[in-house]
């Protein structure tokens, strides 16, 4: 057992054993975009966060992607279908309302209710900013 999977067992924390294809990160970045914008106030931090996932993962011009660009909440939720794409969104998420250091009900709620919808259950991730960062790159770095 290596030195960080013993830390995560302690934790709780749980790491990616795999990084995550353009198509299963598509959604997440949309859901991301959708949660900052949710309270129509999108904080230039939660935007940078996104930038810098979607550059971590060579896809910088993600909103280019055709996709991307016929993609609603209802098919970024169906396209978001494996365990590791749920962790993912999860971690990544809640990235994006940690940024905000004034969010507001609306996103909360939003991200409340992406979760519910995957059914994913709560997570742990880091307290600090920089080490949750840290973690969500984990999930798409290449």
């Amino acid at each position: 057992m290596t030195d960080q999977d013993e830390a995560s067992k302690k934790s709780g924390i749980i790491h990616p054993t795999r990084v995550l294809s353009r198509k299963s990160l598509l959604p997440i970045l949309y859901l991301a975009e959708r949660m900052a914008s949710s309270d129509n106030e999108t904080v230039r931090r939660e935007t940078r966060v996104i930038e810098q996932i979607a550059k971590a993962a060579n896809f910088e011009r993600y909103k280019d992607d055709p996709d991307y660009r016929r993609m609603t909440e209802d098919s970024a939720i169906a396209g978001v279908g494996s365990e590791t794409s749920k962790m993912a969104a999860m971690v990544i998420l809640t990235l994006v309302l940690k940024a905000d250091t004034q969010r507001k009900d609306e996103e909360r709620g939003y991200f409340q209710k992406v979760r519910e919808r995957l059914g994913a259950g709560p997570i742990t991730v880091p307290v600090d900013f920089d080490a949750h960062m840290k973690l969500a790159l984990e999930y798409v770095q290449t």
